[in-house]
């Protein structure tokens, strides 16, 4: 899976990789807390960055 990651990271050259012990695909079950500080801090207080469904 870290391998995958960096590949994916190399090929994205604005992305970030960061390695959370113990997760995978499961962080938003295993690790709550820390994905709600990285979608603050990348999205702030913009509930609907993504606009309503359908649009």
């Amino acid at each position: 899976m870290k391998r995958s990651a960096a590949l994916l990271h190399a090929s994205l050259p604005h992305s970030d990789l960061e390695v959370v012990d113990g997760c995978g695909h499961g962080i938003p079950l295993q690790r709550p807390a820390w994905l709600a500080r990285h979608i603050a801090a990348t999205f702030g207080d913009r509930p609907n960055v993504a606009g309503p469904p359908g649009r």
